[in-house]
């Protein structure tokens, strides 16, 4: 299971870059942006966009399976509320407010206020309002929580087995592994398509967006709960598994061939154009994903240190790197230096300072608890094992 150490180590490289490519894309639009933008970027984060997000809910899914297969849900759905319920508080009241303000000092330097009116009543007003501006990145966090108390009123229901099982027959019905293969993607592609279209549709009709208490989109929860389901599935069914996630020539070509595709369709302005690349887009993450792990599970088939290091500190750079990218995009409106240069220097100031944190938070039981959710008894154990694939705590 090393290459899983190496898939979260890839994840957690990429989000940096990502969130640092919007900064100077033309599309989507963000709450801090750059005013000189760059094609380059907007492939980019379109790119690493594409499979992040699923990658993290399938491999949860996954390890999931393989911590209930010898301890009870209750245990595992306590670990969960304490390693993903405590870091939300902590990172909602302490590094939420930061990111908040970059956004309103953006804002009021593109539409030209005074720079005391950055905090004055205009942001004291944005951190007195309920939006998933609160959230930003740490939407994954409550996402995951949600999905957890599915999985585990299952368990308590006595459905989950048999419904992983009834899944994973299903799919192994169909003879050809390739066009197994197709059918997952194909699923994915109708499944999200589907339900952004409804969303879009009670938008633009009715002005409709559905959010949990005005923070958490429920539209995010509809469209990545397959790809937990899918990691429960192939982590509850090896033969599955065997099947579905390799790095055939074939599989290979063909997810090059439709990141080309869905990148050559960036600038796309008609509306036709648009859906197609929303279709491939939703079809091609969990494509990425099972080609990724396949061949991962060829190249990293014995532990590599440094591999260890990322994996191990991956959640506190994950929670630790978004306000740092979004105060340095701020700060380089100023500079007005190419996009590129900007791009290199943010995602290299992000990562050292999100490593610098991480690092610190590990060596410390009060922060350990506060950002990592490890109760202070449980710390020298788990500051050894946290976030490994050995210790599916945080899986």
């Amino acid at each position: 299971m090393h290459h899983l150490d190496a898939l979260r180590a890839l994840l957690l490289l990429q989000v940096v870059p990502y969130h640092a490519a919007i900064l100077y894309s033309t599309q989507p639009e963000w709450f801090v942006k750059s005013d000189d933008t760059s094609l380059l970027m907007t492939w980019i984060s379109g790119s690493l966009g594409i499979f992040s997000m699923t990658g993290f809910f399938m491999i949860s899914g996954w390890l999931t399976v393989r911590y209930l297969k010898t301890r009870p849900v209750d245990q595992w759905m306590r670990i969960r509320l304490e390693r993903l319920g405590i870091p939300l508080v902590t990172c909602m009241l302490l590094l939420s407010p930061l990111a908040i303000l970059a956004g309103n000092i953006a804002a009021n330097e593109r539409g030209g206020a005074v720079p005391g009116e950055t905090f004055g009543g205009s942001y004291l007003s944005d951190l007195m309002v309920a939006n998933d501006r609160w959230l930003g990145h740490l939407w994954f966090l409550p996402t995951l929580l949600a999905f957890s108390a599915v999985i585990w009123l299952a368990c308590k229901r006595g459905w989950y087995a048999p419904i992983l099982k009834r899944l994973g027959s299903g799919l192994n019905v169909i003879p050809n592994d390739f066009l197994c293969w197709l059918v997952v993607i194909a699923f994915f592609a109708v499944w999200r398509t589907g339900f952004q279209t409804a969303e879009f549709i009670a938008r633009e009709n009715w002005g409709y967006q559905p959010s949990l208490l005005g923070i958490l989109d429920i539209k995010r929860l509809a469209v990545h709960f397959p790809a937990i389901i899918f990691g429960l599935v192939i982590g509850y069914n090896d033969q599955l598994r065997r099947r579905l996630v390799r790095a055939t020539p074939l599989r290979t070509m063909l997810v090059l061939f439709f990141m080309a595709a869905f990148i050559g369709l960036s600038g796309a302005e008609t509306f036709s154009l648009k859906v197609l690349q929303t279709v491939i887009q939703n079809g091609l993450g969990i494509a990425i994903c099972m080609v990724l792990i396949g061949g991962l599970e060829n190249v990293f088939s014995r532990p590599q240190g440094w591999v260890s290091f990322i994996s191990r500190h991956s959640y506190s750079v994950y929670l630790f790197h978004f306000a740092p990218v979004v105060l340095l995009g701020v700060a380089m409106r100023r500079i007005q230096l190419p996009p590129l240069v900007e791009f290199v220097t943010v995602v290299t100031l992000t990562l050292t300072i999100a490593f610098s944190l991480a690092v610190l938070v590990s060596r410390s039981r009060i922060l350990s608890f506060l950002f990592n959710g490890v109760p202070p008894g449980e710390y020298r154990r788990t500051s050894r094992q946290m976030f490994r694939t050995s210790d599916p705590y945080k899986s």
